[in-house]
This record gives structure tokens, sequence and C-alpha cells, in this order.
């Protein structure tokens, strides 16, 4: 991709530190996700971070929350299947479908996490 060209406007392929982070010598990254020229993700992840499951299950709640405001800000739509007009998607909407999408692979495992643990 070129710079400038992705879709968020942000002009290189990193994200920025969280401003709740920045500056914090406290503050540790807990998650790293790429998407791959593939298409896939590619992601390494520290898992010391919160050590209960259930701690986990609230983080990545809280990611699909974020993932659903941030599309819907950005005014996304589809097609409704009846052919009627295009509409916008609601947040609620959203975090259905990414549910779906979540129970789905979860149910299917279609891709298996590797052994490559940086923190194991």
């Amino acid at each position: 991709m070129s710079e400038g060209s992705y879709k968020d406007g942000h002009d290189e392929p990193t994200l920025p530190i969280p401003p709740p982070c920045f500056g914090d010598p406290d503050a540790i990254e807990a998650l790293r996700l790429w998407k791959a020229a593939d298409g896939k993700p590619s992601y390494t992840l520290r898992f010391a971070t919160w050590e209960s499951p259930y701690q986990w299950g609230i983080v990545f709640a809280d990611v699909i929350r974020y993932i659903a405001q941030s599309a819907e800000k950005q005014g996304l739509h589809r097609e409704p299947e009846d052919g009627g007009p295009v509409e916008k998607v609601t947040k609620q909407q959203i975090m259905e479908t990414i549910m779906q999408g979540l129970i789905n692979e979860l149910d299917l495992e279609t891709d298996v996490p590797k052994d490559w643990e940086p923190d194991a």
C-alpha cells in the first residue's frame, strides 16, 4: 500500500499507542494483530497480561464493542436480502454479525493457532 492509502486515515501500517498508555512506564502490550499479505490474521499475545481466561473474554467483548462502534461511525451499509434499499448498519447489528463469525470459527476451527509463543 502506498502512503496515506489506509482506509482508516493512518499513513503507517502500525497503529499509535493508545493515549492512556503512552508514556506510562507500567503499560505493556498484550496483543499484536496484523493482517498478513494473504489476508489472514497473524498475531502474538502475552497471555500472562491477564491470567484469567474470563478476563480475556471481557477484553475481547470490549474489542468487539469498539469494532462495532467504529464501523457504525464510518457509516457501514448493507444491501438487504429482499432487494430493498441500502441501509445503514447499527452497532447492535454489527456486534451480532461479529458474534456469528466468532461462534462459527470456534465451532469449525478453520485456523488453528501455531505453537509459536514468544512469552512461553
